[in-house]
């Protein structure tokens, strides 16, 4: 789920497992990457009208899935923040 909001917005990763992940930002276009450990059943969300993500994209490989969020520019703050039951991962980026 991807929620707009005035200044950002929030990613939403909810699993059926506990979440293992490691997060990367890349450059050049400005980008973040979260590998999730182990194999997952999840769909790219649609993303809303907002001012810093422009698509959710997903790539599986043998033992993780990778989301890849494409950004409009570089944000000002990233926070990553899984719930105390592991079972869900916000990604929160604000200009």
């Amino acid at each position: 789920m991807v929620f707009s909001r005035d200044k950002g917005a929030t990613v939403r990763l909810v699993g059926t497992a506990p979440i293992d992940y490691k997060s990367m930002t890349l450059n050049n276009p400005e980008r973040l990457v979260i590998d999730l450990e182990g194999k997952w059943q999840v769909k790219a969300p649609g993303v809303p009208k907002n001012p810093l993500i422009t698509n959710v994209r997903l790539g599986k490989f043998a033992d993780k899935t990778r989301v890849v969020i494409d950004l409009s520019g570089k944000p000002a703050h990233t926070r990553y923040i899984l719930s105390k039951d592991k079972m869900s991962l916000d990604i929160r980026v604000d200009q």
